[in-house]
């Protein structure tokens, strides 16, 4: 099975090469604009071939002047070469960025995550290196290079990494929350517990889920559950709090937590726009074994996004598991039937 390291957004490759020449060019903001959300529609419905060229017309439009809206094109466009399987157009990409502005910490993260999927370990730590050098207090950063090097096979040099994070300064409950959850990565759970506890006295909410992240981890089931059910409590109706606290469940392996969060943001989302979230809880219904829910509503979900190749191959699959569901129940109800007519 082909290794998933974490990306965020990949950049365009030769974008920027023109920026400092025409930046005296004009720009058409309404058609790259336009380009701009066709393409990213396009990454939703799976078709990154036709991003990547979409939001290429997007660039150019800009005729070689580069601002943000350019930057946030060009991650997206690269996203799409990315999902595309060009994984060596991502690192030329990179490239192009670091060319425009060498303190990246984001692209130089980026590519080095690129290097490592295409297994060029010292150039990725290279460029971990220089990606925590300029983001230092970035601790998602570190734990997405740690999660990284240990998914590539080389926990060792990932956890170099924590013990990098551990050694920056906490100055509010984020960053207690955040060093506490390194510590439960290291399975340092008195730490660990200090850090997270001191976070939740500080107010910051969102450290009940690392709270029960830990307690899970050291077999307290029921005191993980009421921990994580009185963040949901305490956001009710937040849509986007708690598709993130179901988000962070799945990446957790919390199967049936994450479910709860997915059901309890869908509730928050009758009509059902959130396309991420309606993914997210479809991919919770199969991972807690729920196949002919997460079947019919991936089929719902076609029915708004038909062009999503992603989400066809995963209804197809979700057909078979279904048939095969079907097939074992009525080989059941067979059997039953035979014992019934033998004790007659």
């Amino acid at each position: 099975m082909k290794k998933s390291f974490k990306y965020k957004y990949l950049a365009m490759a030769g974008a920027l090469a023109a920026a400092a020449v025409l930046a005296g060019c004009g720009t058409d903001k309404e058609a790259q604009e336009a380009y701009r959300q066709l393409g990213i529609r396009q990454i939703q419905e799976g078709d990154y071939a036709s991003a990547a060229d979409t939001l290429q017309k997007a660039l150019d439009e800009s005729k070689g002047k580069i601002g943000p809206e350019e930057t946030d094109i060009c991650y997206y466009k690269a996203l799409a070469q990315y999902k595309n399987g060009d994984t060596q157009g991502a690192i030329e990409t990179y490239d192009s960025l670091l060319e425009y502005d060498d303190e990246n910490a984001e692209a130089y993260f980026l590519r080095g995550s690129a290097f490592l999927q295409e297994g060029e370990g010292k150039k990725c730590i290279s460029d971990y290196n220089n990606a925590v050098k300029y983001a230092e207090d970035d601790y998602q950063m570190y734990i997405e290079i740690y999660e990284n090097l240990a998914a590539g096979g080389y926990e060792e040099n990932g956890e170099k990494y924590l013990d990098r994070a551990l050694e920056q300064k906490a100055s509010d409950g984020e960053d207690y929350c955040m060093q506490g959850y390194i510590y439960c990565l290291k399975e340092d759970y008195e730490q660990a517990a200090s850090l997270i506890g001191k976070a939740v006295e500080e107010g910051y909410d969102k450290a009940l889920i690392y709270q029960s992240r830990l307690l899970r981890a050291q077999g307290d089931a029921k005191g993980a559950d009421e921990a994580f059910d009185k963040y949901l409590n305490e956001h009710p109706d937040d849509r986007e709090a708690l598709n993130e606290a179901g988000t962070i469940e799945m990446n957790a392996g919390n199967y049936n937590s994450a479910l709860k969060a997915f059901q309890q943001a869908a509730k928050a989302d009758p009509e059902g726009k959130d396309q991420q979230l309606q993914r997210n809880l479809i991919y919770a219904y199969e991972y807690t074994g729920n196949f002919d829910t997460a079947y019919d509503l991936m089929g719902d979900y076609l029915q708004a996004y038909p062009n999503d190749e992603e989400a066809q191959r995963e209804y197809e699959f979700l057909q078979t598991r279904v048939n095969a569901a079907d097939g074992d129940s009525s080989g059941e109800d067979a059997n039953a039937g035979g014992n019934g007519e033998g004790e007659n």
